[in-house]
């Protein structure tokens, strides 16, 4: 399974509503894998129907980086600080594009590299090997 993550933005990019639709569904399909390979079930409310009519507001930001920070049920993973205190006027910049980003790849890596593994756990294999 691989994931749509854009962890390369730079001042120059423009971030819109399909980037946040992306981050979004990423946010769904993780939280899924959460409940599927480590048991615990996550409650998060997303929305990935922006168009290029959307505006994104405080609210909404904080929203989504509350929902990424719940995901983070895992430990010894590179994360990166949520920040979860946007207010009106607050600017969004490539810098907050590549947390969001980082933290979504940082804990789909481990959960995709667990969900491998997950197959042989527990499994006993015996006789002559190479037959």
């Amino acid at each position: 399974m691989e994931l749509n993550i854009k962890v390369d933005w730079d001042k120059d990019d423009y971030y819109n509503a399909v980037d946040l639709n992306r981050v979004e569904h990423n946010t769904l399909i993780i939280a899924n894998m959460i409940e599927e390979i480590v048991g615990v079930p996550v409650k998060i409310e997303c929305d990935t129907s922006r168009d290029y009519r959307s505006l994104e507001f405080a609210n909404g930001l904080n929203r989504i980086e509350n929902n990424i920070e719940q995901l983070n049920v895992l430990e010894n993973i590179s994360w990166i600080k949520m920040k979860t205190n946007w207010n009106p006027g607050d600017s969004f910049n490539f810098e907050d594009a590549i947390r969001l980003e980082k933290n979504l790849k940082s804990l789909f890596e481990i959960l995709n590299s667990n969900a491998t593994n997950n197959i042989y756990c527990g499994e006993i294999y015996s006789g002559e090997g190479g037959i």
